[in-house]
């Protein structure tokens, strides 16, 4: 039997550089495509794509770039996969579709409510791939992970070790809402699961991806110290002040969505997911955690080397 084929856009990203080693080391024939405006590169019959490729921060790239990027070339990438033959496709979406939070969790059939523009632009490609999935099309998946860390992390997850791994106070101790992440292993496992479902489930689906062990970040700061070597220093500051930050005119760096993070639970189902496919991470929230604090103190020491 022949190696089953990947075509993955988004492959030099964080979650799409290691989406490629895990197809690599499980027998996938991997393909690193690039998706642009002006592109007319395309995946070939039997393939199953994997669409990671977006844009994620608004700031960077401007509302049309985003909207174009997570929505317009999301739907024509649909649209030529059709036209090739694939065998599956399956979108990177994200939990940020649901809303911010709540007591009760979400599963794949909770209303969306996305907040702000990124989230939005997911919403518009899901409906739109939805959409056209039942005029005929490849068979479509549409994974919604919520935070993704691990080794390669960027952005809020890796500001949070560095200032754990510093020392420097962080106003944190209030921040005792549980909430759902996965580990950007338990992720690409998902994925790849998904990918090769394309043979036995050929309707649409939407599936979430979580560790299954809820945690709160001021919980989550406690154990990166402890993995560090570095006691996590918490202080409390009233969710209040990160609120009026976040309406302040730039925001010390505190968005609306940063303060929801921080202060309410988010729990995302993803029985669906474990039931259908037989799923469940190959990872621990204990074992993810040493794995991202090893990668972090060795690129410290060897920023420090040179």
């Amino acid at each position: 039997m022949a190696a089953p084929s990947a075509w993955i856009t988004g492959a030099s990203g964080f979650v799409g550089r290691h989406l490629v080693e895990h197809l690599q080391q499980a027998g996938w024939s991997v393909t690193q495509a690039r998706v642009r405006a002006d592109s007319a590169e395309s995946p070939a019959a039997g393939d199953v794509v994997f669409h990671l490729g977006g844009i994620a921060h608004q700031r960077a790239a401007g509302a049309a770039a985003m909207i174009t990027a997570n929505r317009d070339l999301t739907v024509d990438l649909y649209r030529r996969s059709r036209l090739a033959g694939c065998q599956g496709f399956v979108f990177l979406s994200t939990s940020k579709v649901l809303g911010d939070g709540g007591e009760t969790p979400f599963t794949i059939d909770s209303p969306r409510r996305p907040r702000g523009l990124y989230a939005e632009s997911k919403v518009q490609a899901e409906q739109r791939l939805l959409a056209m999935n039942e005029g005929g099309g490849p068979p479509l998946a549409i994974v919604r992970p919520p935070l993704v860390y691990g080794a390669g992390a960027k952005a809020n997850f890796k500001r949070l070790m560095q200032g754990v791994a510093a020392g420097v106070p962080l106003p944190l101790a209030n921040a005792t809402a549980k909430r759902s992440f996965v580990a950007v292993g338990n992720l690409v496992d998902a994925l790849a699961t998904v990918g090769a479902g394309f043979r036995h489930q050929g309707e649409a689906r939407i599936w979430h991806v979580a560790d299954g062990e809820d945690i709160d970040v001021a919980t989550l700061c406690r154990r990166l110290g402890e993995k560090l070597g570095r006691p996590a220093r918490l202080w409390p500051l009233p969710r209040s002040v990160f609120d009026v930050a976040a309406r302040t005119s730039g925001g010390f760096g505190i968005s609306e969505s940063l303060a929801a993070s921080l202060f309410e639970p988010f729990h995302l189902d993803d029985s669906a997911l474990r039931e259908a496919l037989h799923w469940s991470p190959p990872q621990t929230l204990d074992a993810a955690l040493q794995d991202v604090t090893a990668w972090f103190s060795s690129q410290r020491q060897a920023s420090s080397a040179s």
